[in-house]
């Protein structure tokens, strides 16, 4: 399983995730991912993608759900014990050996709506080190929403014009949710030499 997880989070937009030949992580993406549409071509566009509402497996229902339970998380961080909680509960009863896949995938089709935090430190994505704090300690990985004030938008803006300068991409100035810019921020952050992370004053 925890291969199935990594594949899906280092690998999302190849084809069958990138896997070769049929070992068994390939089963569990054809019955659980593929069949149920949570991961999709269209016109070459290959991506994580939510459930439709026309799916037999009635996954949409759990996203909506999901969706709902998770707005707390604007309040206080919500942890993946958490929500592995909520999927094994009624109406859903999910088996626990299948929550963890469901809930990447959520992740992966809703990466604009949260931030993601691992042992309490903020991440721009979900990487194989997240999966593997995952499969240890579901309370390593927490989620949040950011519903930022005006003053608050006030500063997003002006750090999205700094990015954009910075890494000389006019198109960081087209990002609207504050997730996607905390994750280039953060991205830009990890990609500078060790020196420069270990100093803390000029």
């Amino acid at each position: 399983m925890k291969a199935l997880l990594k594949a899906m989070v280092s690998r999302p937009s190849e084809e069958f995730l990138g896997i070769q030949s049929f070992p068994p992580e390939r089963g569990l993406y054809d019955s659980i991912l593929m069949k149920t549409g949570l991961h999709s071509a269209r016109a070459g566009d290959v991506r994580f993608r939510a459930p439709d509402s026309r799916n037999p497996s009635h996954l949409n229902a759990l996203w909506k759900a999901t969706d709902e339970f998770l707005s707390r998380a604007a309040n206080a961080p919500v942890t993946a014990a958490q929500i592995y909680e909520f999927f094994g509960q009624p109406p859903f009863g999910i088996r626990s050996g299948l929550r963890g896949v469901l809930l990447v995938a959520y992740l992966q089709s809703r990466s604009d709506r949260y931030t993601l935090y691992v042992d309490g430190v903020l991440e721009s994505s979900l990487t194989e080190f997240g999966i593997d704090r995952l499969v240890m300690d579901t309370s390593s990985l927490s989620l949040r929403v950011f519903d930022p004030n005006l003053r608050q938008k006030q500063l997003i803006d002006g750090i999205r014009k700094t990015l954009a300068k910075v890494l000389g991409e006019d198109a960081v100035l087209e990002l609207t949710d504050t997730t996607a810019i905390a994750r280039s921020l953060v991205g830009l952050v990890k990609t500078q030499p060790t020196y420069v992370l270990r100093t803390s004053s000029l």
